[in-house]
């Protein structure tokens, strides 16, 4: 048995204590004071089990936790529980992302309700909830904060026969919407209007009315499931005057309607043909027939492999693997003046704006608590096109490499492979050493001097110049 107190949060919820190890202790939040117990020894940090709480910290609200393990955060201050998110987020812009926060408006925003308009839930057995961490067991969270209509949820499993989990929608006007792997007992009536289970789909689709436009959605498909987080969003990018605008990842076309308003086109680009189909009605349900506004059912890495043109302002909303490669690429050359990234995993955005940062500057980044309780939170990040035409020509000749001090820093050899590995680019000793140069990494006197007058040599490429320059930054060389 071991004491001490919580004085950080980990990025799965768990609260840390520090001694000659790390510690995750589920259940503890920063300031308790408790006694917890080593279930799983590893060679850096262990994995903990909480046996008492001595004292609870100053920064809750409650010490119970009605939400369980799926909302780590529930018992805390609702300011506080933005902090730690907060906190989260710029760890990883520093860490991963590279940023000089200081030079970036950073703006955390709250969420005004812990109510969710869709609710996944596991059933095994009678049973039906959510899943406790890391274990295969369900629990049932109180479903009058989060959902409402318990009783509703708690009697799926008579329901439902050979399911292994019910996700029920709540949509704008009220009406419920069901899905499930399983065979539905359930019929169609004034509160549930919809149900999807393995033999067929019934009834109608639910709508949902965000800001000015309504949105129908499939009853299992992707639709965020705070409306008003997704509100927050929405207003964050902003509806303002747009040239032509692409939207990848534009699912039934939330973003993508909103700021149709005032854009001169939209093209929208989403890999999931259910949701393309509903886009197209959207389109209609809110702007009628109109000839600017077009869904693309591709993969978006075909569609930037495809694509020729060039959009003023360009929107991504990936899933939580972020952007891949090629598509970062492709936003690279294809965004003329905008950049809006959203993202619900702050990490995978910091690695894609350590690469986009050299070409877009980051203006703001806001940190929306979409979901309030959890350690879950939608990042927003705003970002201009640099102009980066112009660059400093460094003449070099091959005879001057000798100038550089092998025994220091990464060689020739670890920087070539760098490049290639992140950026696909081959790259000689000569473009690096004239990068090099150009940081002043070059210090001994060369005593093997050209005899040659006036000699003229490549100078690299602007594109394997910031290759480069990358990798220097990531061996720590400037």
């Amino acid at each position: 048995m071991k004491r001490g107190i919580v004085e950080a949060i980990s990025s799965d919820g768990r609260g840390i204590i520090r001694d000659e190890k790390v510690n995750f202790v589920l259940g503890a939040l920063p300031g308790d004071e408790v006694e917890y117990e080593i279930i799983n020894e590893k060679k850096r940090f262990n994995e903990c089990a909480l046996i008492h709480i001595i004292n609870y910290s100053n920064k809750r609200q409650r010490n119970d936790n009605p939400l369980g393990s799926a909302y780590p955060l529930y018992p805390l201050e609702e300011d506080y529980q933005l902090e730690l998110k907060k906190e989260m987020v710029l760890n990883n812009l520093k860490k991963i992302a590279k940023l000089d926060l200081d030079n970036i408006a950073i703006n955390a925003v709250k969420n005004d309700s812990y109510r969710l308009n869709k609710i996944r839930l596991h059933i095994k057995d009678d049973k039906i909830g959510l899943m406790e961490f890391k274990s295969n067991e369900i629990y049932e969270p109180d479903y009058d904060i989060l959902f409402g209509d318990g009783k509703l949820l708690k009697s799926l499993p008579m329901k439902i026969k050979n399911a292994s989990y019910a996700s029920i929608r709540r949509d704008s006007n009220g009406y419920l919407y069901i899905a499930t792997d399983g065979e539905s007992l359930i019929e169609i009536d004034d509160k549930i209007r919809g149900i999807k289970d393995i033999n067929e789909i019934r009834g109608d689709n639910p709508s949902y009315d965000i800001i000015q436009n309504s949105y129908e959605v499939g009853i299992d498909g992707f639709f965020q499931n705070s409306i008003s987080g997704a509100a927050s969003c929405l207003k964050i990018i902003g509806d303002e005057k747009r040239g032509d605008l692409l939207d990848l990842y534009s699912g039934v076309g939330l973003i993508s309607l909103y700021v149709a308003k005032n854009a001169k086109s939209v093209t929208g680009v989403e890999i999931n043909k259910e949701a393309v189909n509903f886009a197209n009605k959207n389109v209609i349900k809110n702007y009628g027939k109109n000839d600017s506004i077009k869904f693309i059912a591709k993969d978006t890495d075909e569609f930037i492999k495809d694509n020729k043109r060039k959009f003023d302002t360009v929107i991504v909303d990936p899933p939580r693997s972020g952007l891949t490669k090629l598509t970062i690429n492709g936003i690279i050359e294809i965004a003329k003046d905008e950049l809006i990234y959203m993202s619900c995993d702050h990490a995978t955005l910091a690695r894609d704006l350590y690469i986009l940062k050299e070409h877009f500057k980051i203006d703001e980044i806001y940190i929306v608590d979409m979901f309030k309780g959890t350690i879950e939170v939608e990042t927003v990040a705003l970002l201009s096109k640099l102009n980066t035409k112009y660059h400093l020509d460094i003449e070099i000749g091959e005879d001057e490499l000798s100038e550089i001090d092998f025994s220091k820093d990464a060689t020739y050899g670890e920087i070539k492979k760098f490049v290639l590995d992140k950026y696909g680019l081959k790259v000689s000793s000569l473009y690096i050493a004239q990068v090099k140069r150009k940081y002043g990494l070059i210090e001994r006197e060369n005593y093997n001097i050209s005899k040659k007058e006036n000699q003229r040599v490549p100078n690299c490429p602007e594109e394997k110049e910031k290759a480069i320059e990358k990798a220097l930054k990531c061996f720590g060389m400037i």
